[in-house]
């Protein structure tokens, strides 16, 4: 989710700009945010891993949290 705020602040920031130079160092900012996120390493989701998770045997579930979590409904 930080992420998305990240994207959204500099979006916002750039169309704000009163500048040019406001909107280059909007767009070096967006540079920063997109080069840190392709850095970063991403775990692929394991279906199997979701038999073996407690959370499924302890009620979470039929929670109002795990309700919407993809493959607990």
């Amino acid at each position: 989710m930080q992420l998305t705020f990240q994207i959204f602040g500099t979006h916002y920031f750039i169309n704000c700009a009163r500048s040019n130079a406001d909107i280059i160092r909007g767009y070096a900012l967006l540079l920063q945010i997109i080069q840190g996120l392709v850095t970063a390493p991403i775990l692929l989701f394991n279906p199997g891993a979701i038999a073996t998770c407690s959370c499924v045997h302890d009620g979470f579930k039929n929670s109002s949290i795990g309700g919407g979590i993809a493959g607990l409904t």
